[in-house]
């Protein structure tokens, strides 16, 4: 995902190389029962994106995409937990000091 290269995995194949075992290994430190070598066996699917012209939207483009795909990702945590976990996300991004609209956003929704 990388919004500034029209082939982002051939642009970043050696850092791909290194960054899947390693993440791979980070997941089974913490929790050993993540069997090793399973990230590196997954397929990959290059997912067209709008490419980024002005070097600062990336970050809104890569956002929108996590967001959107996220319905597709399996958690192992239960599905009450799944709407806490939206809403903090949510709550997190409309509190963020980089939300432009933040101070807008919270007068409108705020009672006086």
């Amino acid at each position: 995902m990388d919004t500034m290269y029209p082939n982002p995995e051939e642009k970043h194949k050696s850092i791909l190389k290194n960054m899947i075992p390693a993440i791979d290994t980070m997941l089974n430190v913490h929790d050993p029962q993540w069997e090793l070598g399973t990230m590196g066996s997954w397929g990959r699917q290059l997912v067209e994106l709008m490419n980024n012209t002005d070097n600062h939207s990336c970050g809104v483009l890569m956002l929108g995409w996590i967001k959107s795909s996220a319905a597709r990702i399996v958690s192992r945590y239960g599905m009450e937990n799944i709407v806490v976990a939206r809403k903090a996300l949510l709550m997190e991004d409309f509190l963020s000091e980089f939300n432009e609209a933040k101070d807008e956003a919270l007068s409108a929704i705020t009672y006086t």
